[in-house]
């Protein structure tokens, strides 16, 4: 049913000659977070927003999500399942990333395999959602040596069309000028 749903939506698109606008994108793309193994995506979906509300309600639902809960391809894909919610902004993501750092020590995580999530077959993100994950990941490279930014848009990607929209927004004006 997804399947086609995702091939339904480009089919229209491309018989219009014309491009996916971005917010149908980024609703296509949820589907590719629906994937029972992602315990944390699941977790802060069916919790909803208060799910992230304080520091403490975030480890909850971290832990919630299981002893994997703090891996990269956990975290990276609640990254961008925050980014792409209709309901962005009820979710404090750089109160996430911070309070993730806070628990480095006692629950190391691996960033750069964050990041990788982020090389996603047909993913796109615009402006603001750059500067989102921009501005959340950049204290996390800033104190972390494994992460460096500059795999949101550069070394070897899986998926070239994605890279491109990460490399595009990044030479568009800063992150920090975007909301």
């Amino acid at each position: 049913m997804k399947k086609k749903l995702i091939y339904d939506v480009r089919i229209r698109y491309q018989n219009a000659d014309s491009e996916i606008p971005i917010e149908v994108d980024s609703a296509v793309q949820m589907f590719s977070l629906t994937d029972p193994r992602l315990s944390l995506v699941r977790q802060i979906q069916a919790r909803g927003p208060q799910s992230l509300g304080d520091p403490d309600t975030m480890l909850d639902t971290i832990k919630a999500a299981g002893s994997d809960a703090f891996s990269g391809e956990q975290i990276g894909n609640a990254i961008l399942f925050i980014v792409l919610s209709q309901s962005w902004q009820q979710y404090p993501l750089d109160l996430l990333v911070s309070t993730l750092l806070k628990q480095h020590a006692s629950q190391p995580i691996n960033w750069p395999e964050a990041v990788r999530q982020f090389d996603k077959d047909g993913l796109r993100v615009d402006n603001s959602q750059f500067a989102r994950i921009f501005n959340a990941l950049l204290p996390v490279a800033q104190e972390d040596n494994s992460l460096d930014l500059q795999m949101l848009w550069g070394g070897d990607w899986a998926h070239k069309n994605a890279q491109f929209s990460f490399c595009l927004l990044y030479t568009s004006p800063s992150p920090r000028d975007r909301g």
